[in-house]
């Protein structure tokens, strides 16, 4: 019967441990403090990818999201209820949207 590698036996599957358990503790410490703000984690990282990345157009999210798009469009609607975020026409294709913080947004956090 073959052993089962232990701790130490092999150091890239150590290796590959350690950023699985590394990236489900981020995982988790992002969905508290989106929490806080009545956000959820999908809410919280479209809002993240806006700050970071400035106006993008809604299409990409779903990507980003890893999810269909028909649930960015759901996430986007209850951002904008809350006055987080707007819709926009593009400047180079009018049918194309693009999502832009609110200023309230990026002013003074959340309301």
């Amino acid at each position: 019967m073959a052993k089962r590698p232990t701790k130490g036996d092999d150091p890239l599957r150590d290796a590959w441990q350690m950023l699985f358990e590394l990236g489900r503790g981020m995982k988790a410490r992002l969905q508290t403090t989106f929490g806080k703000h009545d956000l959820s984690f999908q809410q919280g990282l479209l809002l993240h990818h806006l700050a970071e990345g400035g106006p993008r157009q809604m299409n990409e999210f779903a990507g980003l999201l890893h999810c269909d798009a028909s649930n960015v469009t759901g996430l986007v609607d209850r951002l904008e209820s809350h006055g987080l975020l707007a819709r926009q026409a593009s400047e180079q294709d009018r049918r194309v949207k693009m999502l832009v913080l609110t200023h309230e947004d990026r002013s003074s956090g959340r309301r």
